[in-house]
């Protein structure tokens, strides 16, 4: 991969892959150290013109925007993990349950029932 300096005219190619490094391998911290670092970026100066500022600010802007779009993507994709773990689990001791109820163990079933009261609370 050529520098975008040596280079300037694969400049889609380049932000394409900085896109997709972002996508593919940033962490949370990482994340949000590019979402904290926005101010640092966003000029409120007119060196160069309000144009070129705007235009400039709008490009970090909605760097941004997708990285939080990531970090929300990737807790939505957790938080849907822990809910399958949990429902899993449930399905598990409710099949363990009738087990006990198609043996007969009236005995086992309300020893389960105390344990299983005691889990939730």
């Amino acid at each position: 991969m050529c520098y975008v300096y040596d280079n300037p005219k694969g400049l889609m190619n380049h932000v394409d892959d900085l896109l997709t490094v972002v996508e593919e391998s940033a962490d949370e911290d990482e994340m949000r150290r590019i979402i904290e670092s926005l101010d640092y970026h966003v000029y409120d100066g007119d060196l160069n013109g309000p144009e070129y500022e705007n235009k400039r600010n709008q490009i970090f802007k909605a760097i941004v925007s997708f990285v939080k779009l990531l970090r929300d993507r990737e807790d939505a994709r957790l938080h849907k993990e822990e809910l399958e773990r949990k429902r899993l689990a449930g399905c598990a001791d409710f099949v363990e349950h009738l087990k006990k109820l198609k043996n007969g163990k009236q005995e086992d079933l309300i020893e389960g029932d105390e344990a299983m009261g005691q889990q939730s609370a």
